[in-house]
């Protein structure tokens, strides 16, 4: 029911803005490939970020212009991320056993985000942008298969699944549009995310849009 609502918001707010009363902004279907980094410290509250990389995403977005440096931008995003591996670092003094993995399954993130975007829109090169925003993140998990170890020795198989989370964050970011052909553009940033609590983390991005509307 929350992924639901939440899915709901920025689906409304793209149509709103594109409906005849409103006048036609343009619509862009996104792709792109994401690299996670942890930024607060924790790693326990930002597995995802060290275990689950890199992500490949697809989503929809719309560019509102305001004025002649500012746009609102609402998106939806949808990233799969690719399970690296899960060897953590560990001092035998304090502990013998631990839990170690070198497969598991992906893990799905689904981002609703509304952002406002400082940009030179009357650039006809290369358009280095900041945005401000803020929205909701859902997180779900794969397993991750593998082994308890004792002391460097196999002691059985296990698999270990992460509940899922949810939870509203903001976001700050820099980046650059460069525009290839009328409908083409290529998009790199880096934003930061956080839900002020303890989920802190950036994405290191370099995805394509294409204007479908």
């Amino acid at each position: 029911m929350h992924t639901q609502r939440f899915l709901a918001l920025p689906v409304a707010v793209v149509l709103s803005f594109n409906s005849p009363l409103l006048g036609q902004v343009p619509v862009e279907i996104t792709a792109g490939i994401h690299y996670g980094a942890t930024v607060s410290g924790s790693v326990e509250h930002n597995l995802l970020e060290e275990y689950w990389k890199p992500s490949l995403d697809v989503g929809v977005r719309t560019t509102i212009p305001v004025t002649t440096w500012f746009n609102i931008v609402p998106f939806l995003a949808y990233n799969h991320y690719l399970f690296h591996s899960y060897y953590p670092t560990v001092n035998y003094s304090d502990t013998a056993r631990v839990f170690v993995s070198s497969t598991g399954q992906s893990s799905n993130v689904i981002r609703g985000m509304l952002e406002l975007q400082f940009i030179d829109q009357s650039s006809r090169a290369a358009k280095p942008y900041l945005v401000i925003g803020g929205g909701y993140v859902y997180e779900h998990f794969g397993t991750m298969y593998g082994r308890m170890e004792y002391l460097n020795y196999v002691k059985y198989s296990k698999d270990i699944t992460l509940p899922d989370d949810s939870y509203f964050a903001y976001t700050l970011g820099v980046g650059g549009m460069v525009p290839l052909l009328t409908d083409w553009v290529v998009d790199f940033s880096f934003k930061y995310y956080s839900d002020t609590k303890i989920r802190s983390y950036g994405l290191l991005n370099l995805g394509i849009g294409y204007r479908i509307l």
